[in-house]
């Protein structure tokens, strides 16, 4: 192992090189020009691995990367995504988006932390062994998504068409990051999501403001109908929900756990005045409820010149991040139940994206041999939570076969994902190109 690791301390300037040429790229869900280059780069990356590699698409989908590489009777899943979120608002960055710029320990860039510098932890760590004269224990296989960041609308059917690919002992997810303390927090699973459009249009056009006292006025029905979802503390107020926010297996175990995960650092962090006052504790809120969150509202004129109107139409986005049991297509049915008692019913509701949530309870052997290989990387135990509190298409590619999941990512506490300046530590990406090596390394002992 110790061979290993300095290799990847002699290759530091070339990993670093190479991850920069990698987030130079645009690959913006529609930049067809960023997209293909990534491609390019992580096949002739994956190849250069001795990968076989393929790339794949389901419709009109941006392409799956599909690389296999090693032998044996046990497999590795490594699933990650090289789309990356808009880089609005511009005027905040404080160097270009795609410029992989490097500050002293950062690298910032739009998709460094999520998730190509995740993708290429994985690859360099390959890189490492290979170069020690070491073979791969085990059998891998990346798939490499070019759509997550707008839901993977085709991993479904992906998922089937290449079911073969999926008959894994081990999932390595794409998510994860290392704490204040610099603990890599590792999780097994994954909220769903359930993304609408609510629409209310009363009239044909806007009309004259005077008229708001006997017209009514779609912005204020469509507040309504949102306020009648949630109390101000947080509260669902659908009825029939918490029937399907059940305990996870071991659920004290996880409490324990998330009572060593400190918001209120994160709190001072990004300078949040006050926590929801929920009844739950906060971690465990977080963690192991869903949300109810209003992502955007329209309405009417909103430049800074003066127009009174009555406008004639309002819409919001909003977003739900689902726990086990309680699946997109359960909450819809409950949500559409709910408008219609309260008189809401004809807003018009748009489906924009359904993700199922997952959870894949781990036993004793992976937790010991992924603290052992925290404690080797990272001289301290990692900190385990029950599930990322983000979505992602976990459950289509994992629930069929049901293989060990863990996920761990080379982010840290202040990576700023989707947000401008995102950006990464180099010491953490070295460490996590450890971490997968000891992982891959010590596979025997746990698959």
């Amino acid at each position: 192992m110790e061979k290993v690791f300095k290799i990847i301390d002699e290759e530091r300037d070339y990993y670093i090189k190479s991850l920069i040429k990698l987030v130079r790229e645009p690959s913006i869900v529609g930049n067809s020009y960023g997209i293909s280059q990534t491609v390019k780069i992580l096949t002739k990356m994956l190849e250069d691995l001795g990968a076989y590699v393929t790339t794949e698409r389901v419709g009109n989908s941006n392409p799956y990367i599909i690389a296999k590489l090693g032998s044996g009777e046990k497999k590795i899943l490594f699933y990650s995504h090289y789309d990356v979120q808009p880089i609005q608002p511009i005027d905040e960055w404080e160097c270009g988006p795609f410029s992989g710029t490097t500050k002293e320990n950062l690298i910032f860039s739009r998709g460094v932390a999520d998730s190509k510098g995740t993708i290429y932890s994985r690859i360099a760590a390959i890189d490492a062994i290979l170069k020690s004269g070491r073979e791969l224990p085990c059998e891998i296989i990346f798939i490499l998504d070019g759509e997550e960041e707008i839901g993977s609308p085709t991993i479904g059917e992906f998922s089937r068409k290449f079911e073969d690919l999926l008959n894994v002992d081990l999932c390595i997810w794409e998510a994860g990051f290392v704490d204040y303390k610099d603990r890599p927090v590792l999780s097994f699973g994954m909220k769903g999501l359930l993304y609408l459009e609510l629409r209310c249009k009363l009239l044909p056009h806007d009309l004259h403001s005077s008229w708001a006292t006997i017209v009514e006025n779609p912005a204020w029905k469509l507040i309504h109908a949102l306020s009648s979802m949630r109390d101000r503390s947080g509260n669902i107020n659908i009825e029939g929900i918490k029937e399907y926010i059940k305990p996870l297996p071991d659920v004290e175990d996880w409490k324990k756990n998330l009572s060593d995960f400190d918001l209120s650092f994160y709190r001072e962090k990004l300078k949040i005045k006050e926590f929801l006052p929920i009844k739950e504790k906060i971690s465990e809120n977080h963690f192991l409820n869903p949300t109810f969150n209003i992502c955007g509202i329209h309405s009417g004129y909103t430049k800074n010149m003066v127009k009174t109107i009555l406008p004639h139409s309002a819409w919001a986005n909003m977003d739900f991040r689902l726990v086990p049991n309680l699946t997109p297509d359960i909450l819809l049915e409950k949500i559409k139940e709910h408008f219609k008692k309260k008189g809401f019913e004809d807003l018009e509701i748009n489906v924009k994206t359904k993700i199922e949530s997952f959870f894949s309870p781990p036993d004793e052997k992976l937790i010991t041999s992924l603290k052992k290989s925290s404690l080797r990387v990272f001289d301290r135990e990692p900190l385990f939570i029950p599930m990322l509190t983000g979505s992602g298409p976990m459950y289509s590619l994992c629930s069929k076969y049901n293989p060990k999941v863990v996920s761990h990512g080379i982010a840290y506490y202040n990576s700023h994902v989707h947000a401008p300046n995102e950006n990464i530590r180099i010491s953490d990406l070295l460490n996590g190109i450890k971490f997968i090596v000891d992982v891959i390394l010590n596979c025997e002992d746990f698959i």
